[in-house]
């Protein structure tokens, strides 16, 4: 049975001539104060130990009760008691989702904020309760359903059809109980919300016995035209575990520690279905696909709302958001020593509304959440990609700022690297032991794994920059995921590292192993131009070519011509200019990733990457420089091409003359007389910046003709 039900108004018609059962439902009467009786089912006897419904005390000089309903409804402490007229019982089955009665509020001239339908939750034992609640209400009305301690799950955008609100969390049992909470707002953050009203009805308190892992839920995309992998957690080892999409039904037998798993045979793009788990519906509004993994560092954490103030088109963006078949899965930010086996689901204030939770792409889901919202460079690409191929799109956003390579490396991969050449440290041991000894299901964000980190390090651990401390923390619990492919956008943190090919290699090969795809497709997004005395970007750059050029399977997104020279925007008030490391032009990032996945994954006959070298050769005191990819042609944006530079027998580089002969440019400089080597934007600051594109509007990758160290 996938749960014990524990429900605050199901109706029910029992068989109650059993002392027994009289027994049990007159005590439910007692500490759930409901006209209508619970369910009572030899499966759930234990109804009241596990959990119990708490009475609470009477209701304040600015709270109501509801009749019926173990519920209080209470305004702001200045304010007055609230009003029949704000807060009422409907008894009428035409409103109501099941049955014949459903609350319904409405605030008049204050916000107004519900104290639980189930006042306060007892849970004596351990375990993942899932607490949920049926809602509608007038289009626009905005309301929170979470825990006061936790504020978990924020929903936004309520609608006239009814839909389900539901949160879990684990329970460590004991005394421990949770208050609920259920509030709605007359004004919202942005703009007011007029006549606001939402209805609830059939409020649930369930202690699940099997689950999903928390990739899988509502609204989420699995992939098309592969097997896909569907895995979860059940109660007791040896449970069998049935699993039921899209007419395909399969059976799982759970391990010793409770980890189970089937896989879904591949198929063709759809939807929407329900998942069931043991013959219930665990995951509704499912969409078969594509799905995107979001990763690297702050250039893909960067939200689209952060681009308020400093991109003129930010607004308009967002008010376009409405994109039902693009769906947002944002990574639960927690930090472990170890490799993960699924989020904290609600233990982190951080982002909670949008931790390891799907969403349908809205202006509200689209803003909300992470740095500034969810990727920017995530979704400009997404945008397109289902423009294009007319499927459901899903995005998943594993990422965090400043972090290095190392950190999103597992401990597998990171055996192929010298630990000299590491720029991060490990995790010392006396950490990495006490974040063992933490309670399973526990963070390890906590206060007394901070301290712990602290002593051993010196430092705490709020910027993830430790030894594959992302890929445990973020990254693992996403593994086996059937994927499309894998957008990366990261090497700022690595600067000046020569050995950032070999780990973006060892880093490629380890996540194709770990989601069970030898050929899954990476798209690497160059890094841009960066004016900073300490930073080498040119070494990172021209690593990131060479893997695009020699991994299978990958592809280079160029934006070396994509920094804000010019300052378009704020940071602070002096505006995003050469030393602003987050370029705000994310939209022609997307595009040039949606441009290489649509030639490199979906297999379509464009232009999509810039002039690459191919060839340089000797004419008479001149260098001829030959290019692949040049499209309808090569072009200079300016009066002249400007970027390149030329050297002899003596290494000493100086700016070339250079000129369009055809799909080749001629290089030549009178200080040089016996050329043997270029370059073209390489260079740790590239001012002024490189011109040549080819007509599709595409930049020349960065490039050198020589294999010589940097003196």
């Amino acid at each position: 049975m996938i749960y014990e039900n524990m429900t605050h108004s199901m109706r029910c018609q029992q068989d109650l001539r059993r002392p027994w059962l009289l027994a049990v439902v007159a005590m439910i009467w007692v500490f759930a104060n409901c006209q209508v009786l619970a369910e009572v089912t030899p499966a759930n006897i234990n109804l009241l130990a596990n959990p119990s419904f708490e009475e609470t005390a009477g209701a304040g000089a600015n709270e109501k009760r509801v009749p019926g309903w173990n519920v209080r409804f209470r305004a702001k402490e200045s304010e007055p008691v609230l009003t029949a007229d704000e807060v009422a019982v409907i008894d009428d089955p035409a409103q109501a989702h099941s049955g014949r009665r459903c609350l319904r509020i409405q605030p008049q001239q204050r916000n107004l904020e519900l104290q639980s339908p189930v006042t306060h939750v007892r849970f004596y034992e351990p375990g993942l309760y899932e607490i949920s609640m049926w809602v509608r209400g007038r289009p626009g009305t905005r309301g929170f359903f979470g825990t006061y301690a936790l504020r978990a799950n924020n929903f936004w955008g309520v609608t006239e059809q009814w839909r389900k609100i539901a949160f879990r969390e684990y329970f460590k049992g004991g005394s421990n109980s949770a208050p609920l909470c259920v509030a709605v707002w007359k004004e919202g953050e942005r703009e007011q919300i007029r006549d606001p009203v939402l209805y609830l009805d059939d409020v649930r308190v369930v202690r699940l016995t099997c689950g999903l892992a928390d990739v899988f839920g509502d609204h989420m995309v699995l992939q098309r035209g592969k097997t896909v992998p569907v895995w979860g957690w059940a109660k007791d080892a040896g449970q069998k575990v049935t699993v039921t999409f899209n007419g395909q039904t399969k059976t799982a037998t759970a391990d010793q520690d409770g980890r189970w798993e089937i896989a879904l045979a591949s198929m063709p793009a759809g939807g929407p279905f329900v998942l069931e788990l043991d013959g219930r519906p665990a995951a509704d509004d499912v969409m078969v696909g594509d799905v995107w993994l979001c990763s690297g560092q702050s250039n893909m954490e960067m939200g689209v709302d952060k681009l308020h103030g400093i991109y003129a088109h930010a607004p308009e963006v967002l008010a376009e958001a409405n994109h039902p078949q693009i769906r947002l899965w944002h990574a639960a930010q927690q930090f472990s020593s170890q490799s993960a086996r699924s989020y904290v689901t609600r233990q982190n204030a951080y982002m909670a509304e949008h931790q390891a939770v799907w969403n349908v792409c809205t202006p509200e889901t689209i803003g909300r959440g992470g740095w500034g919202g969810f990727s920017a460079l995530g979704y400009f690409f997404g945008r397109e990609i289902q423009a294009d191929q007319k499927v459901a799109i899903g995005l998943m956003q594993v990422a965090h700022g400043g972090t290095a390579i190392e950190a999103w490396m597992s401990a597998e991969a990171l055996q192929k690297i010298p630990r000299d050449r590491w720029v991060i440290p490990p995790i010392a041991p006396s950490a990495a032991a006490k974040a063992a000894s933490l309670p399973a299901g526990v963070t390890n964000a906590t206060a007394a794994y901070a301290e712990a980190i602290t002593a051993a390090n010196g430092a705490p651990p709020t910027s993830f920059n430790y030894a594959s401390a992302c890929f445990n923390s973020l990254a693992a619990p996403v593994f086996p995921m059937a994927l499309c492919g894998v957008l990366w956008n990261q090497g700022e943190h690595n600067g000046s590292d020569r050995c950032y090919a070999d780990k973006l290699k060892s880093l490629i090969a380890d996540w194709r192993t770990k989601s069970r795809q030898e050929k899954l497709p990476f798209i690497i997004t160059q890094l841009c131009n960066w004016e900073n005395k300490d930073a080498h970007f040119q070494w990172v750059r021209e690593a990131q070519c060479q893997v695009a050029q020699t991994v299978p399977n990958t592809a280079l997104a160029v934006t070396i011509d994509l920094a804000d020279q010019r300052g378009e925007g704020g940071h602070g008030t002096d505006g995003y200019g050469p030393g602003e490391i987050h370029p705000i032009r994310k939209q022609e990032v997307g595009h040039r990733n949606a441009l290489a996945a649509r030639a490199l994954v979906y297999g379509e006959k464009i232009v999509a990457a810039g002039p690459i070298c191919k060839s340089c050769r000797s004419e008479d005191g001149k260098l001829r420089l030959a290019f692949d990819s040049v499209g309808g042609g090569l072009i200079a944006k300016g009066d002249k091409l400007v970027g390149f530079s030329i050297a002899g027998e003596d290494r000493r580089f100086l700016a070339a003359e250079a000129v369009i002969d055809g799909n080749t440019v001629v290089l030549s400089a009178p200080a040089v007389p016996a050329p043997v080597a270029a370059r073209y934007g390489f260079a740790q600051f590239v001012n002024p910046l490189c011109n040549l594109y080819n007509k599709e509007d595409l930049p020349t990758v960065p490039f050198r003709t020589d294999d010589w160290p940097d003196e």
